[in-house]
């Protein structure tokens, strides 16, 4: 009975776990997450991965909507995070795409668990496991971030980071334009971990002008990862670097008048900078001058190499500036043909030569691409037609008349980025007949120059006026001949007048020419004579200006003008220069011509030229020798003087 009653008691606890879990088994499980796409793994450095799902209303005995579901997630890497999915409402039998994005925290390893739960108002939450993903632990990875500026008055600081899942062994080094030294050049630094390094300077007394900069890289070679981070330390124009504070370079202004721009510079262009400096201290500051500098790629400066014309160069006097005032200074220069082409760094400084440079001095300026320096570009010539320039041309004389001889001198250029066996010049006008050439066999290399003539007689029966002479070149010289001509022609304008020629002179005095001596006339030196051309003949005429039969005794270095243009009655002075021979001595003359059409005047010169100091006791002699009577009176001087002597003597013994 007892066995029986047992039996039932156990079968009836069957019967009912049956049920209730019966009853479990049958609950509607209405929400549903299916279809995970998952990646096989993950790169513990990648940060972001996707997860992919559907949310699925199950329907069946899931009569009703669901509404506000919410979401939540667990894992087994701390600090991972996920973007929530933003369905909040799903209707029955509705599927519902879903891609979700996490985040892994840096430096982790092993495998990734993570479990989805999804709930809503009307089920109790329901939690989903996904696969596991796999982390890929051989990651090695290492930041540097600058902490602290390195500068001449501090150490810098820099943090490495280990921002993989490795630990490493870093070792610390540098290279670039000085040397650094490190807190710690050696050390572990374990995944997920960072150090700060202090960076100090060994010696920044040597340093060249503008930014220098120390590469400072953290690396560990067993697992080939670096990282590297640059310093710059700038080195300034001013002595000690800028110190004071009272004066401000408030303006750089550039200006190209030639082919480049501003701050990209061509071969022989012609610029302008202008500085304005202000003095915004309490104090008047005196003896204030401004510099200017122009540094290569070494730290060199190059400022001489530029062709200035102002006279002071690269640095002018501004002189004293009252506190709160301003003032400006400009400089003019050309940029040379044989300067060496590229990268530049052009800087401004003012300061005090009073107080002194190490005192007050300024080299910074919000006008700088850089604020202690301009990049400037020097570009040579590439494009082919324009390899060949003409500088510095002149005549002698600016303005002729028919039957004159003129001279035409030009520097010929080469400013291309080639250089050159053989170059041609060519000079033409077709109204004066000019058809000329000279040319250059000796090589003009890249930046080289040559200084070449043309001599030319100017035909008669021309019209006055201005004509235009007209120069090119030919080079590229190969197998004979020239491959390459100028693209543009330079222009140099003659004035020609008084060639109108009348049929017969007007029997009238056209000019009246007086002449002084406006020097003594010594010889080997020059002598100045002034002469006033007075035109004597009706309306304005021309009048040729000219000196001859001189050369005997002299050469005539210049005259004043040679061309006049005169009212009846009006005077105008021109003044000639001769070099005296070193032997001329005595009377001797020459004559001032002028021309007006077929009118000639000449006015004779008188000139008495006294023998030059460089004679010595020669030239006493041979002045003694033909002037009996100056020695006669000598002698007799010397006479009187012994006579004077012995008189002298008697009365002191008495």
């Amino acid at each position: 009975m007892k066995g029986k009653t047992k039996f039932f008691a156990v079968t009836a606890l069957a019967l009912f776990a049956i049920v209730i879990f019966g009853g479990l088994g049958s609950a509607a499980q209405c929400l549903e997450l299916t279809n995970f796409v998952v990646p096989a793994d993950v790169q513990s450095d990648a940060g972001n991965f996707n997860v992919s799902f559907d949310l699925v209303h199950e329907g069946g005995a899931c009569t009703a909507n669901r509404t506000d579901v919410t979401w939540s997630f667990t894992s087994n890497i701390n600090g991972m995070t996920w973007t929530e999915p933003p369905i909040t409402d799903i209707n029955v039998d509705q599927i519902i795409p879903v891609t979700t994005t996490f985040t892994l925290p840096p430096s982790q390893s092993g495998n990734i668990d993570i479990e989805i739960i999804v709930d809503s108002a009307q089920d109790d939450a329901e939690t989903f496991f996904l696969p596991l993903i796999p982390i890929i632990t051989d990651n090695s990875a290492i930041t540097l971030t600058k902490v602290k500026e390195l500068t001449k008055n501090q150490s810098g600081i820099v943090k490495v980071t280990n921002t993989g899942n490795v630990n490493l062994n870093i070792d610390m080094t540098q290279a670039g334009d000085f040397d650094v030294i490190f807190s710690e050049s050696s050390f572990v630094l374990n995944a997920g971990t960072s150090k700060d390094i202090t960076v100090s300077s060994i010696d920044l007394d040597d340093l060249s002008f503008g930014n220098n900069v120390a590469t400072i890289t953290a690396a560990d070679s067993t697992q080939n990862v670096s990282k590297s981070i640059d310093l710059t330390v700038s080195q300034s124009f001013c002595e000690v670097g800028s110190v004071g504070g009272n004066l401000e370079i408030s303006d750089v202004d550039f200006n190209n008048e030639g082919e480049g721009g501003d701050d990209t510079w061509q071969l022989l262009d012609v610029i302008e900078v202008e500085v304005r400096v202000d003095n915004d201290g309490n104090d008047d500051i005196k003896d204030i001058f401004v510099e200017l500098g122009l540094f290569d790629n070494t730290g060199r400066n190059q400022i001489s190499d530029l062709d200035f014309e102002n006279a002071d160069e690269e640095k002018i006097d501004l002189g004293r500036l009252n506190d709160g005032d301003d003032d400006r200074v400009t400089f003019r220069f050309r940029v040379p043909a044989d300067i060496e082409d590229g990268s530049y760094m052009f800087a401004v400084k003012a300061y005090s030569d009073d107080l002194g440079e190490d005192v007050e001095c300024i080299d910074t300026s919000s006008s700088l691409s850089d604020d202690i320096f301009e990049t400037i570009d020097v570009e040579r010539e590439s494009d082919e037609g324009k390899f060949i320039s003409f500088e510095d041309t002149m005549l002698n004389p600016e303005e002729a008349t028919c039957g004159e001889s003129v001279v035409l001198t030009t520097n010929v250029f080469n400013v291309g980025d080639e250089d050159q066996d053989q170059v041609k010049v060519n000079l033409f006008n077709t109204e004066l007949g000019l058809n000329k050439m000279v040319e250059i066999r000796n090589d003009l290399d890249q930046g080289e120059n040559e200084r070449t003539s043309f001599e030319f007689v100017i035909p008669q029966g021309l019209e006055d006026k201005i004509y235009q002479l007209r120069m090119n070149s030919e080079y590229d010289y190969r197998s004979g001949s020239y491959r390459q001509s100028s693209e543009e022609e330079t222009l140099v304008p003659l004035r020609i007048l008084g060639c109108s020629v009348d049929e017969e002179p007007s029997g009238e005095n056209s000019a009246s020419i007086n002449a002084v001596l406006d020097s003594d006339a010594v010889a080997g030196d020059e002598l100045v004579v002034r002469a006033t051309i007075t035109s004597l003949k009706s309306g304005t005429n021309t009048f040729l200006i000219d000196a001859n039969d001189y050369e005997s005794w002299s050469s005539l270095s210049d005259v004043s003008e040679r061309i006049l243009e005169l009212d009846q009655g009006e005077s105008k002075e021109v003044t000639f220069k001769f070099n005296l021979n070193a032997d001329a001595e005595g009377s001797e003359s020459f004559n001032i011509e002028v021309v007006s059409g077929s009118d000639v005047e000449i006015r004779e010169v008188v000139v008495n030229i006294a023998p030059g100091s460089s004679g010595g006791i020669t030239g006493f002699a041979g002045f003694g020798e033909g002037n009996t009577t100056l020695w006669i009176i000598g002698i007799v001087n010397v006479v009187l003087i012994i006579l004077i002597i012995i008189v002298a003597v008697k009365v002191s013994r008495r």
